[in-house]
């Protein structure tokens, strides 16, 4: 039988809550009759993660990435995961490989 593609739908319930559903259906043969069987899946939560990490992302890159101040981000031991350009600059950082150091050691060599 024949696989048809997947396809994404918006539906109005009873209650007007839009969902964004997948379906998937397929032809198969059902008591010498044929017949197409369709599994719906909810994506809504999906759909608003994706949604609400893609403006994450953007937020990261206005804030961390464009921002002519200097920036950095640490994990809960005080490690540099990130510097953005201008923090490199600020205090003279070639790479993140060169910035594995704890900050409060950086922060001591710098004053």
């Amino acid at each position: 039988m024949k696989r048809v593609p997947p396809l994404q739908h918006k539906i109005i319930t009873e209650e007007e809550e839009s969902i964004e559903i997948e379906a998937n259906s397929i032809g198969i043969v059902y008591k010498n009759k044929f017949v197409i069987q369709t599994i719906m899946k909810n994506l809504t939560e999906q759909i608003q993660i994706k949604r609400e990490l893609n403006l994450n992302q953007q937020r990261y890159e206005s804030l961390f990435k464009h921002n002519p101040d200097g920036v950095y981000s640490l994990d809960l031991n005080g490690i540099f995961i990130d510097i953005n350009h201008s923090c490199k600059r600020y205090l003279v950082i070639q790479n993140m490989k060169s910035c594995k150091n704890h900050s409060m050691n950086l922060l001591i060599m710098t004053t």
